[in-house]
């Protein structure tokens, strides 16, 4: 009952120069509990309306941390045995992720040599199907996926004070208009 009051308060705070971030602590609390975010221009009080969870988890990936940021977790740590656990330092993932996308580069034709013949060429580069990349136990056991708003427990303190959560749905749209007009400008 606490959080709805606490909902409750920033919806209908109209505090000058804190009503923006007061809309915005109640978006993130209903994304985060899974709460419906639009409300009526006509409504005296707020109540919550549970989502779907569908939609609850479409709402919750819509906030991504920005600049984008992806959070890989080495699934062998979830074992109650402290013996099963294989440790991997970050040099070691970071040797895989640079492996990944060499590989990943040089299969879809678009590595070094590729960019120097486009470059020099001035032609465009053709755009190929990302490859199918097989892994090796390293990579077997490690998880990764693009941090969303939920995430910002699992970073670190520096990290959480330099991030920013965005709707991605907001971004792609800004990007469509840019591109809109980038196209009304040729």
């Amino acid at each position: 009952m606490d959080t709805q009051r606490l909902v409750n308060h920033a919806f209908m705070s109209r505090k000058i120069g804190l009503r923006a971030k007061h809309l915005g602590l109640h978006r993130a609390i209903c994304v985060l509990l899974g709460w419906d975010t639009v409300v009526p221009h006509d409504t005296i009080t707020w109540v919550p309306h549970v989502l779907p969870d569908a939609e609850a988890l479409a709402q919750k990936e819509d906030l991504i941390l920005w600049p984008p940021l992806v959070i890989i977790h080495n699934i062998s740590m979830s074992d109650n045995n402290p013996k099963n656990w294989k440790v991997i330092t970050m040099e070691t993932i970071e040797a895989v992720l640079r492996e990944r996308l060499h590989k990943y580069f040089f299969d879809s034709h678009r590595g070094r040599a590729d960019f120097e013949q486009v470059n020099s060429d001035n032609n465009k580069c053709s755009i190929s199907e990302e490859p199918s990349i097989q892994g090796d136990m390293v990579e077997s056991i490690l998880y990764g996926y693009m941090g969303i708003a939920e995430d910002l427990d699992k970073v670190d303190f520096n990290t959480r004070m330099r991030i920013l959560i965005k709707s991605k749905r907001e971004i792609e749209d800004l990007e469509m208009l840019l591109s809109n007009l980038m196209k009304g400008n040729n």
